[in-house]
């Protein structure tokens, strides 16, 4: 009887000791995901610094919670620090986490990257094989998920970027194909068809997409953006001024429209607006634009 006792009393330690083992090992995944949830509720609310600093604790209690890496690496990119995020989001890769999601991600940050160093004129070259890159994450998104939209989109402006035009057009023809109601990629096709040669087919892509009201501000401005290039190639200057107007109306932030719309006035010999719009694309970032000012508007 004695042993019987004794005997309980001992399984009942040991399940005792392995509920204690499992609580404690549960423990630092729990308050990993108490510490993401936050942090993702705070990147929702756009207090990026807090929830940068709160998913870091959610990461030290569980450095394999894949949601918290995720989102620190969405953090770094909203920072501009789009090779740390490139690092703190490649190895979910090889964990076969939502690997159309990632490859995505990883192109956008190398599109990004891209940008940055040809934009500021930092290194064209540098800026170029980040391009690269980019396309070929967004290729192995496509493969992982071929209806992954903002893959083609991603795809098609890196190779616009490169100045593949035709790569790019062919892109876009293939998402249209799978998602005919995207006003967005008609409004882009109509851009490619443009640096192709084709402005008549420029024009009615450009058209049906300015006058379909189903494009956000800054594409919208890009659309009047770029049938202002093609009425200035026709040299209709007022229409293509009118254009650009409301292409800095819609998006005030757009530097190249100011750039535009300064080339044209120059033409018409209006040289205090041309300065204008000139010394306004530089406030905005626009490097390339200084030679512009320095030989056109300080003399």
């Amino acid at each position: 009887m004695l042993k019987s006792i004794l005997k309980m009393h001992k399984a009942i330690i040991c399940t005792l000791i392995a509920v204690i083992i499992c609580i404690s090992c549960n423990t630092p995944k729990k308050k990993s995901a108490e510490h993401y949830k936050i942090a993702h509720e705070l990147f929702s609310a756009e207090n990026y610094n807090e929830s940068l600093k709160t998913v870091d604790f959610a990461i030290s209690f569980d450095s394999l919670n894949n949601d918290a890496i995720f989102l620190k690496a969405k953090l770094k990119y909203h920072f501009d620090f789009d090779e740390e995020a490139i690092q703190v989001v490649m190895p979910l890769l090889k964990r076969d986490f939502k690997i159309d999601t990632i490859n995505n991600f990883i192109g956008r940050c190398y599109f990004s990257l891209g940008y940055s160093y040809s934009y500021k004129n930092i290194d064209q070259k540098k800026g170029e094989e980040a391009l690269e890159k980019s396309i070929i994450f967004y290729d192995n998104s496509l493969k992982s998920n071929p209806l992954f939209y903002e893959s083609y989109l991603g795809k098609q402006m890196a190779l616009h970027n490169l100045e593949r035009y035709g790569e790019s057009l062919n892109t876009l023809n293939q998402a249209i194909r799978l998602f005919p109601d995207s006003i967005l990629l008609i409004c882009n096709r109509g851009v490619e068809k443009h640096f192709l040669g084709d402005n008549d087919g420029a024009l009615m892509d450009l058209n049906k997409s300015i006058i379909s009201n189903r494009l956000d501000s800054s594409d919208l401005a890009n659309a009047y953006r770029f049938r202002s290039r093609i009425y200035a190639l026709n040299d209709k200057f007022d229409q293509a001024i009118e254009d650009l107007t409301k292409a800095i109306f819609y998006d005030s932030k757009n530097e190249m429209a100011y750039v535009a719309r300064g080339d044209i006035y120059r033409l018409k010999g209006l040289k205090d607006k041309a300065c204008q719009d000139y010394r306004k694309a530089a406030e905005l970032g626009l490097v390339s634009v200084y030679d512009q000012i320095k030989e056109y508007c300080n003399n």
